[in-house]
């Protein structure tokens, strides 16, 4: 979490976005850092990534409120107004 935290400081968005991979693979439970994938893959122009991302952590931590506000952020955005 630290290479990754070090990474989004450098504005290195794809080394953030391994590096909070990484700490997914280590621990599912890690609800800040899928949610950070999902931030990483959006500030990257990757919506799609990004509901992949929240719906893989949601399935590692079913109900969570954090990933849930966020994915239906992310697909109340994409709808038109």
């Amino acid at each position: 979490m630290v290479i990754a935290g070090t990474a989004l400081v450098l504005r290195n968005l794809p080394v953030a976005e391994c590096a909070f991979g990484e700490a997914v693979l280590m621990d599912p439970r890690r609800v800040e850092a899928w949610a950070m994938i999902a931030r990483v893959r959006t500030a990257r122009g990757n919506k799609t990534g990004a509901v992949e991302a929240l719906r893989e952590g949601l399935a590692a931590n079913r109900g969570d409120a954090i990933l849930t506000k966020r994915l239906n952020q992310l697909l109340s955005s994409n709808r038109p107004n």
